[in-house]
């Protein structure tokens, strides 16, 4: 495969809450790229992209997953996490940290 240029190339990451469909979306755009011939389900434990049996017992990504996709003489990279949740527990608690500090004196 010839490499693609960097003005053929697009990187994506869906980002939302727990449950927004992030997992759906990267399947549904797998699917109409012709990337996968079926179109998995969260629900039912078939995405491509939540593979592991932990995923599927849950109906939610917990590890990274890449995917690419070839759309109108792009490469698409994009992928599959639950990345908002973890980050929004990371910030909240450098916010409590934060707190504390000011509280003891420490900012």
């Amino acid at each position: 495969m010839a490499h693609d240029g960097p003005t053929r190339i697009r990187n994506v990451a869906p980002v939302g809450h727990r449950g927004a469909g992030k997992s759906s979306l990267n399947e549904a755009l797998l699917f109409e790229a012709g990337a996968v011939n079926r179109l998995g389900s969260v629900t039912q434990g078939t995405t491509v992209s939540d593979s592991s049996d932990d995923e599927k017992a849950r109906g939610m990504s917990i590890a990274l997953s890449l995917a690419s996709l070839r759309w109108q003489d792009h490469k698409i990279n994009g992928g599959s996490h639950h990345s908002v949740d973890s980050s929004e527990s990371a910030t909240g608690r450098r916010a409590d940290a934060g707190q504390r500090a000011g509280r003891e004196g420490l900012s």
